[in-house]
């Protein structure tokens, strides 16, 4: 975000309309001042810029504010703010009413698209949203962003650690943990009170299904006898055993499925994260070769830096490069070790594992591979119609560069028009020219004032002049010195050599080898001397002074460069300045021109009567031309409407292809996940529809034995019915018969307890068939006696048809009751299996509940907990916000104390100053004027850093310093313009306004916006302050 104008009337002291073109004010350099004296309303520019963009001035001042006292009722404040974002233009215009009326008549946002505008927020609320979401950034963000005023950065170096706290909260209000914190423990709350529920739903459920179950087994037991009791308790428990036997055994498996995949995981894991491992020593051995070369490269510059500087120094940062680089090469050589050995575990693994598996994951990859394939091919033929894009846009480019240069030879052609329609502007130069007669004069009286200044600097050259020679005279005795030390040193370490190889001479003996040379003969041994023996602490003392000599050498070589140094900018400017004799010369050269001007002036008086005529002809070829500018411009217009559409064109296109690789990667994370759950489906599928055509086989099979014994019934009854006639022989054989009927009995009992128990029914198949095969050889034997008793024809006893009747009904209400109990049985049955259903749905929302509160709690006790001794939650966000704050704050403070300073902050919010001079911690409060700015600049600047590299979605490149520039000197002013430079020509050029009253930065900064009130004399017609434009 670039600003480009600025307009107001009634803001503040500035009464009248003034416009400020800070486009045209930044067009050779970024840097402008601000100047005037206390009062006159420099600040207001700022506040200004804030009321058009937010609604409000600086410090949250509300419009009502900041009118000027010298409004009337009917009139109103206007602000007009022109700013630039990625080479489109915007315009926010605000118009409120007179005094004490704070709502606003006009307020509007539009864009400009060609020569038009597009409105896109009307109202004061709609135009403040759209510009906060625009920018990224609040009110008071974008005024520590763009403006530093005088005392808050001061006061943050110099706070308490409250205070510090309650303003990186206030600044950080995006991040406030209220509301987060509220909706947690709401949230917790429901989890919580979700959970109970379910708990007390699961309770009545189980106590329902319960109390149906004794209820049904005490009427069960209540129609059984005591056999039947023994013989159903006896089948339940071995059921209930065989059960048991059953779910352990599934148990089993299932554990050890649940195992195997467990340990097939961890492989993976393992594998994953050896890969990982890989890849991290993989980079380690790329930064291992990059300093390789790095040494191999400073080797050489060190070759060249040995003949500038000492040989100690260099020395010893050979040698702790060399070890450094060593122990980097010892640690790489041990992490290629664990590289080889990493791997053959993997190989290992990947032989282990089951190769099947393996199998059935290739053909499913090389199927998503296809898929792929077809995708790539695709993207291919989109990329490719991108580049034919690109290129027509490349000439698109050409053309619209041919356009502006046409553009700028009409717009000078218009320039020349307009000088020849307005022939007032004839007159105006020549005025101009008188008036630069006069400027002439005033800069003879500034060139006497530049010959004292030469005068002044010739004096100082002197001065520095013989501070040379007496530097020069002192560098020759020290370097004479250091020679003599240094020779000194060299001739004692000779000396305790020689000596301690006498030493070892004396120590030889024939036949054995020297340990120098190694021969083994020994003609000439060398002899001690009692002079020559030197100690190692007298070599020690002879090199320290050597070393000493030699920095104060190198102090001297120094200080005496910095003298040549000062004498060259003197010289420089003595060259600049012109001497006497040329000064004189140059003021009567002057003074002939000046005297050729007035004639010269005279002749442009007669020439421009005759150019009136001309004017005329001219007139009708203006005309003429601007027909031809329309239409061109028509043209224009059509040109830059198709390219605007096209470049959106594009923009959408590399959009869709950023977001179909994105999609893409999602995709492909989804596959696996759900290639992973179809494969459990499927598996727990199959199982289920086994389950249930096994369960729908034995269903089958109950039903065919139900109707076989149905049909059995019927058949009994009608026997009973052809034998009541027979004799009192057959009696015997019906209680036979009758026993039979007491077995169907029996059998209905057992089908009742197949429905209800669908466990039991194997055994009870197994009885059914053998009492079937005993009924039909019964059924057999009585179809013998019965043919055995027609042949005899013996009469029958009497036996009466009532009897017969009465028996029958009993048969059929025992079968109605029997009926009855299997429809209650399978009510049940169905019953159950509803409640069952409900009691799996809610633990399944338990589980759901409880992953839940699993991951939620540990959130809650940390924003809602606090132990005593530990950091909040809270404190510890606002130690990485400020922790990132003095990051970028030391990287701007580095070069303006030239790398002695660096500020440091611990986890209680606490400010320290690390002097690397005398290596110790500093409290802020011991800082000087001079310091305290240079600290309390670059905490600003660190602060804007971070809010537009955390919050705004664009680059603000507009900046406004309003602190005290008074309490530096020279030399540190100096520091802090070359930083500002640095800033301003950092990213996208920044602009930047200084703030100040001081007369230094006038002569150090050329473009100026002077700041002043009306004189006396015009009090009368004009109000307020006005704004002068200086370069």
């Amino acid at each position: 975000m670039r600003i480009q104008k600025l307009k107001i009337k009634g803001f503040g002291s500035f009464y009248e309309e003034t416009t400020v073109d800070f486009a045209k004010l930044t067009k050779e350099h970024n840097i402008f001042l601000i100047h005037g004296k206390t009062g006159s309303g420099k600040t207001t520019i700022f506040s200004a810029i804030l009321c058009a963009l937010y609604g409000q001035g600086s410090n949250q001042r509300k419009p009502v504010d900041l009118v000027s006292k010298y409004m009337q009722e009917k009139e109103s404040m206007v602000l007009d703010l022109y700013y630039q974002i990625e080479m489109t233009n915007y315009h926010i215009h605000r118009e409120y009413s007179g005094k004490g009326l704070a709502k606003g008549k006009k307020h509007y946002l539009e864009q400009q698209k060609g020569d038009d505008w597009e409105v896109l927020a009307v109202g004061a609320t709609e135009v403040t949203q759209f510009v906060t979401e625009q920018l990224g950034v609040t009110q008071k963000q974008f005024s520590q962003i763009a403006m530093l005023q005088q005392g808050t950065i001061n006061h943050l170096l110099t706070a308490t650690k409250k205070e510090r706290k309650e303003f990186l909260k206030d600044l950080f209000k995006s991040f406030s943990l209220d509301e987060l914190k509220e909706s947690v423990k709401e949230d917790f709350k429901k989890i919580q009170q979700k959970g109970k529920k379910q708990e007390v739903q699961l309770q009545d459920r189980w106590q329902e299904i319960q109390k149906e179950f004794f209820l049904s087994e005490e009427k069960n037991w209540q129609h059984m006898s005591q056999s039947k009791l023994r013989d159903f308790i006896e089948e339940q428990h071995q059921k209930q055993s065989e059960e048991i036997q059953r779910l352990t055994e599934e148990k089993e498996k299932k554990q050890a499925q649940q195992k195997r995949i467990e340990e097939e995981i961890e492989e993976w894991k393992k594998y994953l994260e050896l890969q990982e491992k890989k890849e991290q020593w993989v980079n380690e051995w790329q930064q291992l070769q990059d300093t390789k070369l790095e040494y191999e490269n400073k080797k050489i510059v060190l070759k060249r830096i040995e003949e500038d500087y000492p040989l100690v120094e260099i020395y010893r940062q050979k040698e702790e490069l060399e070890s450094s680089f060593l122990k980097k090469e010892e640690d790489w050589k041990e992490k290629q070790e664990q590289l080889l050995l990493l791997e053959e575990v993997l190989c290992q693994l990947q032989e282990n594992y089951d190769q099947e598996a393996f199998k059935e994951k290739e053909a499913t990859l090389k199927k998503e591979q296809q898929s792929l394939e077809q995708q790539y091919q695709k993207l291919k033929e989109q990329l490719r119609f991108i580049e034919k894009k690109v290129a027509y846009e490349k000439e698109e480019a050409l053309l619209e560069e041919k356009l502006k240069s046409k553009k700028e030879e009409w717009e000078r052609l218009d320039h020349l028009i307009s000088s020849l329609l307005d022939f007032s502007i004839w007159e105006e130069e020549y005025q101009k020219e008188k008036q630069a007669y006069l400027e002439q004069q005033q800069q003879w009286q500034e060139e006497q004032k530049e010959y004292r200044i030469l005068k002044e600097n010739y004096e100082s050259y002197c001065l520095l002049a013989e501070k040379k020679n007496e530097k020069l005279l002192e560098i020759e005795k020290l370097e004479e010195k250091q020679k003599e030390s240094t020779l000194l040193w060299q001739t004692k370490n000779e000396q305790y050599l020689r000596h301690y190889s006498v030493i070892l001479a004396a120590h030889l003996k024939d036949g054995k080898p020297c340990p120098v040379c190694g021969s083994c003969e020994h003609p000439k041994k060398a002899k001690a001397d009692e002079n020559e023996g030197v100690t190692e602490e007298e070599l020690q003392i002879y090199r320290q002074q050597a070393e000493k000599d030699q920095q104060q050498w190198w102090q001297a070589k120094e200080k005496f460069q910095q003298l040549v140094q000062e004498q060259e900018v003197i010289s420089c400017q003595l060259e600049k300045q012109s001497p006497v004799q040329r000064f004189n010369v140059f003021l009567e050269e002057k003074k002939q021109r000046l005297l050729m001007q007035e004639k010269e002036l005279s002749q442009e008086e007669q020439r421009l009567e005759e150019e009136k005529g001309i004017y005329l002809e001219q007139k009708e070829l203006a005309k003429n031309y601007q027909i031809q500018k329309d239409i061109l411009f028509s043209k224009i217009q059509e040109i830059e409407g198709s390219i605007h559409a096209k470049q959106e064109l594009i923009q959408s296109i590399h959009l869709e292809l950023s977001q179909e690789a994105l999609n893409k990667e999602i995709t492909e994370i989804h596959l696996q996940e759900q290639k992973d759950e179809i494969a459990k489906i499927i598996q727990q599928q199959e199982v289920l529809q086994q389950r249930k055509q096994t369960q729908e086989s034995e269903l089958e099979e109950k039903r065919q034995k139900i109707t076989l014994m149905e049909g059995q019934f019927q058949s009994l009854s009608i026997q009973v019915e052809e034998l009541k006639q027979k004799k009192e022989k057959i009696d015997e054989q019906w209680e036979i018969l009758w026993k039979k009927y007491q077995i169907k009995e029996g059998i209905h009992h057992f089908s009742k307890e197949i429905i209800e128990q669908l466990t039991r029914e194997k055994q009870l198949e197994s009885t059914y068939i053998i009492e079937c095969t005993k009924y039909e050889q019964k059924k057999k034997q009585l179809e013998e006696e019965r043919e055995a008793l027609e042949k005899t024809t013996l009469p029958l006893p009497h036996h009466s048809l009532i009897e017969d009747r009465e028996e029958k009904e009993k048969l059929q209400l025992q079968q109605q009751e029997l009926s009855k109990i299997i429809g209650e049985r399978m009510h049940r049955l169905l019953w159950s299996e509803n409640k069952f259903q409900e009691i799996w749905q809610l633990k399944e929302q338990t589980k759901e509940n409880d992953e839940i509160y699993q991951w939620l709690e540990p959130i809650y006790s940390l924003l809602t907990i606090s132990k005593n001794g530990q950091q909040s939650f809270e404190d510890y966000v606002l130690y990485l916000y400020f922790e990132q704050v003095i990051y970028f704050a030391n990287l701007r403070l580095q070069k303006l104390t030239h790398q002695r300073y660096e500020l440091k902050v611990d986890k209680e919010l606490s400010l320290w100053i690390l002097d690397y001079e005398n290596g110790k911690l500093r409290s802020p409060n011991t800082l000087s004027g001079g310091e305290k700015f240079k600290f309390t600049l670059s905490l600003a600047l660190g602060l804007s850093d971070l809010i537009t590299n955390r919050h705004s979605k664009i680059h603000i490149s507009s900046l406004f310093i309003d602190e005290g520039f008074g309490s530096l000197d020279e030399d540190s002013l100096n520091e802090v313009l070359s930083l500002l430079n640095d800033l301003a020509v950092e990213g996208n050029e920044r602009i930047i306004g200084i703030i100040s009253h001081i007369d230094l930065l006038k002569e150090a900064i050329p473009n100026q916006l002077q700041v002043m009130n009306y004189s006396l004399l015009d009090i009368k017609k004009r109000k307020g302050s006005r704004i002068e434009q200086r370069k």
